[in-house]
């Protein structure tokens, strides 16, 4: 194969592939957040943050910062776990091409009751 014609193989497929990225950064967006104890407004460290029936999660960092990246567009519905706290279920998470859903999400602790 000739020097030119190598280089525009290289070329090519360079191009494919920056192409093949940009559509699919085209499709996808993000989902990210803070997760806050809802009666002291405290960072929730470790919490779970799981887009129902997906393999799409995000554990909350030291922060309470959550991240999850190239989540396919469309609405979904959103789980928010931690040992100690119930269970939040967020029911329409909409998910836009190229860009990035931000919330701020509060769970509340469970309440030992003596009775």
């Amino acid at each position: 194969m000739k020097q030119g014609s190598k280089m525009k193989t290289h070329v090519l497929a360079l191009l494919l592939s920056i192409a093949s990225v940009a559509s699919f950064a085209q499709t996808t967006g993000n989902f990210k957040g803070k997760i806050l104890d809802q009666s002291t407004k405290q960072p929730v460290t470790g919490a779970t943050v799981q887009i129902d029936h997906s393999q799409f999660e995000a554990v909350s960092d030291t922060s309470a910062m959550f991240t999850i990246n190239n989540i396919p567009a469309g609405t979904y519905a959103v789980t928010v776990s931690y040992i100690g706290f119930q269970t939040k279920n967020i029911s329409e998470v909409a998910i836009t091409p190229g860009k990035t859903y931000y919330s701020e999400l509060e769970i509340l602790e469970f309440r030992a009751s003596f009775n």
